[in-house]
């Protein structure tokens, strides 16, 4: 599974991370896929 969010910069993903929406997904998520979650951050300069 593949998910691509866009954040206005680096402190605002932080932020979304952090919410409780974000860890409740991260969590359920945890139980039913086969690997665990990779976040990789695509940045443009």
């Amino acid at each position: 599974m593949v998910v691509v969010e866009q954040r206005q910069d680096a402190g605002a993903l932080d932020e979304h991370f952090a919410t409780e929406h974000f860890q409740h997904v991260a969590g359920a998520l945890g139980g039913i896929v086969a690997e665990p979650m990779i976040i990789r951050r695509l940045v443009t300069e």
